[in-house]
C-alpha cells in the first residue's frame, strides 16, 4: 500500500475483512486487473472470428482446378482449327483453309459440308466462291464444349462462334466428331452435325 501513514493500521484490518477497496496503489491495481480482463475478454471475443477467418482462407487454399488431359487440348485446338477452315470467309486464305479442310475431316463428312455450302465442290467452285469474297472477315469461336463420347468413340466438341467483318453476319453452332487416324494416329473430323 501507497498511503498506510494515512488510513491507521486497525482500519486497514477492518477494511480489508469488509473486503471494501482501499484508496491507493490496490485500487489501481484492481483498475488495471479489470482492464486486463476486459482486453482479455475482448481478445477471446475475437478468436472465433480469425477462427472462421481462417478456416475460410486455408478451405479455399485448398481447391484445385484439375489440369486439362493434354490429348483433349490437343483435340479441342483441332476442333478450333477446323471450324475455322470451314467458316473463313477471307478472300486471301479461304483457298488454302478448303485444302486444308479435305484432309481434316473424313471423306464422308466432307461430302456433307459440300451438301451444306460448306465447302468447295470442285476447283472450278473453289475459284469461284473465292473470287465472291471481300474484305477481311475473321472467324470468331465463342465456346467450345466437350460432350459425352460416342459409341465409335470420337469426341464431340460443340462449337459456336460468328464470322466477323463479312458483309453479312454469320453464326455458326455445330459439332465436331473427332477422333484419331488409326494410320496416322493424327486427329481427324469422322462426324459433323450443322445446328
Amino acid at each position: 500500500m501507497l498511503i498506510p501513514n494515512l488510513v491507521p493500521s486497525f482500519m486497514t484490518k477492518s477494511l480489508s475483512v469488509l473486503k471494501l477497496p482501499i484508496a491507493g496503489a490496490d485500487m489501481f491495481h484492481n483498475a488495471s486487473k479489470k482492464s486486463q480482463t476486459r482486453g482479455t475478454n475482448q481478445a477471446w471475443s475475437t478468436i472465433p472470428l480469425a477462427f472462421v477467418g481462417c478456416l475460410i482462407f486455408t478451405s479455399c487454399a485448398h481447391i484445385e482446378v484439375a489440369p486439362k488431359d493434354p490429348q483433349l487440348e490437343k483435340l479441342e485446338a483441332f476442333a478450333r482449327t477446323v471450324a475455322t477452315n470451314i467458316y473463313d470467309a477471307n478472300p486471301q486464305t479461304y483457298a488454302s483453309s478448303q485444302t486444308k479442310l479435305a484432309g481434316e475431316v473424313a471423306p464422308s463428312v466432307l461430302a456433307k459440308l459440300k451438301s451444306a455450302g460448306l465447302a468447295a465442290t470442285s476447283p472450278a467452285d473453289l475459284k469461284s466462291k473465292a473470287a465472291a469474297l471481300s474484305g477481311s472477315p475473321t472467324v470468331k469461336i465463342s465456346t467450345v464444349d466437350i460432350r459425352n463420347t460416342t459409341p465409335e468413340q470420337y469426341v464431340p466438341f460443340e462449337i459456336k462462334g460468328s464470322v466477323e467483318g463479312a458483309p453479312k453476319e454469320v453464326k455458326f453452332d455445330l459439332t465436331l466428331e473427332i477422333g484419331l487416324n488409326p494410320k496416322t494416329k493424327n486427329p481427324i473430323v469422322g462426324g459433323v452435325e450443322i445446328k
